[in-house]
């Protein structure tokens, strides 16, 4: 079927179809690479005859799939540092040979993606430093683009979507190197982007996660004014959870947890327990005793009770 195929773009989109079949129903690594091998094959055979931006085009989508392929997949268990090798020699290059052809649009992987994909690479390789790097380039490029976007349109919403996943991420970077403040205040920014494009859901766990990076940034200086600040991101946090999943929903239960560690962390001891019970009735209720998350409530309530009396000693 490859050989009659009139197109590049239609000898991709079978071997994407031949992927997908061996990824869920064979799981087979070794028919996954031959499908990889033919299909770079085949582009090398149609190089002379196709537009170059056309092969161009086609060659990155390939290594896209066969470097997630290689990185993320299950199966694989992660072939990283032979991921990172094919993206800096192959993919890149492409990426920014691509990213300069500016007056026809096309449809392969763009270049901000490629610095996203060499981010997460570092990043399993648990070389954060370069990891910020690549995130860094991938932010900017795509805050230009949302600067260039025409206000109001689906474009604009959508590249600001993704611009607030690649500001989770670093938040998720900088939480790893420890760098709470910082990831507490990306957290946010990717919070309130997604709140301007209607996706309170996902802005209302980037709060959470905000809220935990500054609490724990606050226990290292522990000042009243920082800690003060952090059980008001705290009860803020909660609100807007309610407002996106609704009084009852288990979601609730990290902020409620992360409100009763603000009031501790600032004294207020009568005022820790309630937040813990509510999240214990709610989890109890929707999920039984027997789940891991009310047992964890309960462990962590009977915790507190124990802290709590030792106070009054």
């Amino acid at each position: 079927a490859v050989e009659d195929m009139g197109s590049l773009d239609s000898v991709s989109a079978t071997f994407m179809h031949m992927i997908r079949f061996h990824r869920k129903v064979t799981k087979s690594k070794e028919k996954l690479d031959k499908v990889f091998t033919i299909w770079d094959r085949k582009l090398e055979e149609r190089k002379q005859v196709e537009c170059s931006m056309t092969y161009l085009v086609e060659k990155s989508k390939m290594l896209n799939e066969k470097i997630t392929f290689m990185a993320f997949d299950k199966e694989e268990g992660g072939r990283f540092h032979e991921a990172l090798s094919l993206a800096e020699k192959e993919f890149l290059p492409i990426a920014k040979e691509l990213d300069t052809i500016t007056i026809v649009q096309h449809e392969g992987p763009e270049l901000e993606a490629a610095y996203d994909l060499m981010a997460n690479l570092y990043m399993q390789l648990k070389k954060f430093e370069e990891s910020e790097k690549w995130i860094k380039m991938s932010i900017t490029k795509r805050e230009e683009k949302v600067e260039e976007d025409e206000p109001g349109t689906d474009t604009e919403a959508e590249n600001r979507k993704y611009l607030a996943y690649c500001y989770r991420f670093y938040a998720n970077l900088l939480g790893t190197m420890e760098k709470f403040n910082e990831a507490a205040n990306m957290f946010e920014k990717a919070a309130i982007m997604m709140e301007e494009v209607g996706q309170d859901k996902e802005a209302a766990m980037m709060r959470i996660s905000a809220t935990s990076m500054f609490l724990r940034s606050a226990e290292k200086g522990k000042s009243t004014e920082v800690v003060t600040k952090g059980l008001e991101m705290a009860q803020d946090t909660l609100h807007h959870c309610e407002h996106a999943f609704g009084p009852v929903s288990t979601k609730l239960a990290e902020p409620l947890m992360l409100l009763s560690k603000g009031y501790w962390m600032l004294g207020k001891y009568s005022e820790c327990e309630k937040p813990v019970l509510r999240a214990l009735e709610i989890c109890r209720n929707a999920l039984g005793d027997s789940h891991s998350l009310t047992k964890t409530i309960l462990t962590q309530l009977m915790e507190l009770r124990r802290r709590l009396q030792n106070t009054k000693k």
